[in-house]
């Protein structure tokens, strides 16, 4: 340590010096907190420690992400549960790794705030939206005759659950090896209407009209 401060440091990339800096204050700080911890007088880093290793590792914020901290101060918290969140994480999970399936929920969340910069949960919802269909059809065995099709108007959770396996398998049609990437990127081509899952839409819905003579009201 001691040989690494009276390091001659004229010679070296200005990046070099800043960071061999950064370190030293690093340094001093743990030095201050041993002493302070030992003789029971700890206090908290000051702002002005805070504000010189920023500047020192150019940590400083741009004014388009001081703008979006400000915006963003006065907006509630979001609930702690999501019905339709909770729908997603249900349907990834596998062996019963819950939270493994919530982190590639929410890492896909965010890759959608970093491309849109608006609120994800909002995109989410909307994408699912837009896949789910109205209506499926299940095959009704008579038992004595043919069987024949009849049209099945879905619930709100049963739109969601079928547009949420859609884009699961969608998105495994993908290239990024990452799944919260391929996630991410399928949800946003469905909020944009651009995805194949339209297509399967359409077709179940064109099934349900074709035979709707079918249904029983």
């Amino acid at each position: 340590m001691q040989k690494f401060k009276q390091e001659d440091q004229s010679a070296l990339d200005s990046d070099v010096v800043g960071i061999n800096n950064a370190y030293e204050l690093v340094f001093q700080a743990l030095d201050n907190l041993t002493c302070e911890i030992r003789e029971n007088q700890m206090d908290p880093v000051g702002p002005s420690v805070v504000e010189r290793v920023a500047k020192l590792l150019r940590l400083n914020p741009s004014e388009q992400q001081k703008q979006e901290a400000e915006e963003i101060l006065d907006l509630p918290l979001p609930s702690h549960k999501d019905e339709v969140l909770e729908l997603c994480v249900n349907l990834i999970m596998k062996n019963g790794k819950k939270d493994q399936a919530r982190k590639f929920v929410n890492r896909a969340l965010y890759l959608i705030y970093l491309k849109t910069r608006s609120n994800p949960v909002d995109i989410l919802k909307s994408a699912l939206d837009t896949a789910a269909p109205l209506v499926i059809t299940k095959t009704v065995k008579t038992g004595f005759a043919k069987n024949f099709i009849v049209p099945v108007p879905l619930t709100s959770r049963q739109r969601n659950r079928m547009a949420f396996l859609w884009i699961l398998d969608s998105s495994d049609s993908r290239a990024s090896n990452d799944f919260s990437v391929r996630l991410a990127e399928e949800i946003l081509n469905v909020s944009e209407g651009n995805s194949r899952i339209m297509e399967k839409k359409a077709l179940s819905h064109k099934l349900a009209i074709a035979n709707r003579s079918y249904l029983r009201i």
